[in-house]
């Protein structure tokens, strides 16, 4: 094209017109696309600590080569030169951080990596002995000059509660090629007042490295004089003093601060008279939230009391007692009832098993392991010689040793059925292993026990057989499969000491959140309790829970792919939970609504289905209440199946860690609101053909999101399509359309528009977690 060029020819009228109808296209087709990933609005960083810059094609993290590219909704911060202990000089290049999301954040967890670090030596990390390792902490502002603004700055790697509440501070360690990752989580103003993030109060993330450096009696010292290193490159010098002191001076010179901003703080209903009360499945409780929060801020407000800790079997039966207004459960109720009821899906989400599973050579994670049903059974029941407690070592006395796991591995970490499954992982630590489980009677110990029941090798264990010498403890031989509740069975004292199932569910969260589990010394202090366990420290961790897909994906657990009914490992991804819905379902034959797994249908089963995908379902009053609270609730039953299905981040969305129903689901909660509505279960009123579920109140729009109704997908499995096809229609038209006519600018003003919209599917949940005290390591 010639500049100054004034005649628009007939090809360029011909790319305008077909630049503003692939725009037109685009933007009739963006219902379509509701919820995929825009790229993040990044913040500028503070300035005298490196800065943010778009990712590019580069060398893989860990080398020195360029930039990282920036995931989906992250950054990648260009930081300082650091110190090569090799050359005794800086390195030439500079290091860079990522950080997974740095916007529309909430109680959750982030992923940090990083390259170009000096390589820390003697890991995994301790206080005293490890040289160089690298302290992530949480403050406030985005202009953090002080560490006085960030939360347990001088912890020195070892967070516990502090005058501003419990510390969130992070330690990790670099691989002998720079490289490094560590989770943290982010606190909320609901979990940390003194920090405040918030929407319109944004924080920050501040990565400080060790970098040593010598100190003299009067404060004073160098940066770049490495000859004491040895003593002042660890973390109990660099990250335990005051920053305005050599060496700590030093890494806080070369600190990294990454801003992050929040949406509305997901904080469920305020305490008021509520319409109607909830409870049950604590699996829902982290949607439920988002949808609390949606409904109670609305122009017409629908307040809701939830108790999201009681587990499903006991909001059964509170419900059928006239007790609680609507219950949620995974299984069907048995029994009489008060009122008459019927069932709504409302979520369709997993059971999973989460693990930290540390590489004593890098300090780093493992992120896929697999488990078949007989692991797990060892697993939850104890089966396993830990630190040699067996009578077959002849380490302990007859009174003291357990013959009860004679001959048995010392952790499943060191099982060769384990090893066998996943050769490439590598324990930090083996000498005690042991799960964080739910307690009391619970649908998500029903469903895990049922899958290992139907394993014809598991259940053959869990009855006394052998299995290449190892057997179950003796203690759990007579244990019932399936059953809602798991016990510690073992009454050895370390065993006793270490299984100790909690309650409720978001107690098995905190544990894995703190890198620990519910573990007990089993000598008395001096005050005559039994102290608790000190936590993991990254690097060296082992450790397993049980809990829900939801908190999973907020809190970046990795998770176990399981071994389904067709022999294949599968994990709790979206995929997984809809092979799990489309093909293996079993429809109860007495309510014909509720569904679950058929887990023994080992002929017929997908392939791609995760065994322990659940669907949780409303039990809801078509009798016996009064109008308006039969209006409210069916009110509710309309909002989550239409809004209440639309994946992403703000109150009102569907949260990650849950897949949205299908279509079919969302045809039988709107007849159960009807249902509700018209009280079709009263023997005496007879049913209104005209009556469908009062409107469903729309949640007042906040400043983070522009107000604009996307709807829902009407088919979840085929809008993936959509979502990558309106970008481009909206890409390819605004190109068209400049190169055609200015005229038809209105192309780029399409492309910021769908930026705009398009909303972030990555963690985020709300999670008032218990807050662990620190605790010392058992000796």
């Amino acid at each position: 094209m010639r500049t100054g060029h004034l005649r628009v020819s007939a090809g360029r009228r011909a790319c305008a017109l077909a630049g503003s109808a692939s725009i037109f296209v685009g933007f009739l087709l963006l219902p379509l696309a509701a919820g995929s990933a825009p790229s993040a609005n990044a913040s500028t960083p503070d300035p005298a600590a490196g800065s943010p810059e778009p990712g590019q094609s580069g060398s893989p993290a860990g080398s020195h080569g360029g930039a990282p590219a920036a995931p989906s909704g992250g950054i990648v911060v260009r930081g300082p030169r650091m110190y090569n202990p090799v050359t005794n000089k800086l390195f030439a290049r500079r290091s860079y951080i990522t950080v997974s999301q740095v916007s529309e954040l909430a109680n959750q967890s982030v992923l940090v990596s990083w390259q170009g670090f000096t390589p820390s030596v003697n890991i995994p990390y301790d206080s005293e002995s490890t040289l160089y390792p690298v302290e992530i902490l949480e403050c406030r502002g985005t202009v953090v000059a002080s560490e006085n603004a960030c939360l347990g700055a001088n912890s020195a790697g070892s967070p516990g509660v502090g005058p501003e509440g419990p510390e969130n501070t992070v330690v990790a360690t670099s691989s002998p090629r720079g490289a490094g990752e560590a989770d943290i989580e982010l606190l909320t103003s609901d979990q940390n007042s003194w920090l405040g993030c918030a929407e319109g109060h944004p924080c920050s993330l501040v990565i400080v490295p060790a970098q040593g450096g010598t100190s003299t009696s009067n404060g004073h010292g160098s940066c770049s004089n490495h000859s004491e290193d040895y003593a002042t490159a660890t973390g109990l010098v660099a990250f335990g003093f005051q920053y305005e002191y050599y060496p700590a001076r030093c890494a806080w010179d070369d600190r990294v601060v990454v801003p992050l901003t929040f949406d509305p703080v997901i904080t469920g209903c305020p305490i008021r008279t509520p319409d109607f009360t909830v409870i049950g499945s604590p699996m829902a409780s982290i949607a439920m939230n988002s949808w609390q929060t949606a409904l109670c801020t609305a122009a017409d407000p629908l307040s809701i009391q939830y108790d999201s800790a009681q587990n499903e079997p006991l909001a059964r039966q509170d419900f059928q007692a006239g007790m609680d207004d609507v219950a949620l459960t995974t299984f069907p109720a048995s029994g009489t009832s008060k009122y008459p009821y019927t069932y709504a899906p409302i979520a369709i989400t997993a059971e999973s098993v989460a693990f930290w599973i540390d590489n004593p050579q890098t300090g780093l994670p493992a992120n896929h392991i697999r488990l078949d049903a007989r692991l797990m059974l060892k697993l939850i029941t104890e089966s396993y010689d830990f630190s040699d407690t067996a009578c077959s070592d002849g380490v302990l006395s007859a009174s003291d040793c357990d013959n009860a796991v004679d001959y048995d591995p010392a952790s499943i970490l060191v099982d060769p059925e384990f090893t066998h499954l996943n050769p490439g992982v590598r324990p930090a630590e083996s000498d005690w292993v042991v799960p964080t489980v739910l307690s009391g009677l619970s649908d998500m110990t029903w469903e895990l026990t049922s899958w290992i029941a139907a394993n014809p090798a598991a259940k053959a264990f869990a009855d006394g057989s052998f299995a290449d010498g190892e057997h179950i403890n003796s203690n759990y031989v007579d244990m019932q499969l399936p059953t809602q509740t798991l016990t510690a069975m073992d009454s050895n004292l370390l065993y006793s000491h270490l299984y100790s199932p909690v309650f409720p569910l978001s107690s098995v969260v905190s544990y894995q959140l703190a890198n620990n589990f519910p573990g007990t010394e089993t000598a008395v202090d001096q005050y005559g309790n039994y102290d608790s366990l000190a936590p993991e420290v990254p690097g060296t961790r082992d450790l397993f829970a049980i809990l829900d897909q939801g908190d999973a994906s907020a809190f970046l657990f990795p998770t176990a792919s399981l071994q389904n009914a067709a022999g294949n490992f599968v994990a709790p991804t979206d995929a997984g939970m809809l092979a799990a819905v489309e093909h293996d379902m079993v429809t109860d034959r007495q309510n014909h609504i509720t569904e679950s797994v058929n887990l023994k249908n080992a002929g017929k089963a997908a392939w791609d289905a995760y065994p322990l995908t659940m669907i949780v379902y409303a039990m809801v009053p078509t009798g016996g209440i009064s109008k308006t609270k039969a209006a409210k609730i069916a009110e509710w039953l309309d909002f989550i199946a239409d809004q209440g299905q639309q994946p992403g981040l703000l109150p009102g969305n569907l949260p990650p860690g849950y897949l949205p129903l299908t279509q079919q689901m969302r045809n039988e909660t709107l007849k159960a609101a009807t249902e509700v509505l018209d009280q079709t279960g009263n023997p005496k009123k007879s049913r209104s053909t005209a009556a469908t579920p009062s409107a469903t109140p729309t949640p007042s729009p906040t400043s983070s999101a522009p107000a604009v109704h996307l709807g829902y997908v009407a088919n979840p499995t085929s809008s993936g399509t959509a979502r990558y096809a309106v970008p481009a229609l909206l890409i390819v038209g605004g190109l068209l359309a400049v190169g055609g006519s200015m005229s038809f600018v209105i192309g780029q003003g399409g492309i910021a528009a769908i930026g705009r919209l398009r909303r972030i599917r990555l963690q985020r949940i709300r999670l008032r977690s218990m807050q662990l005290l620190p605790r010392r390591k058992m000796q």
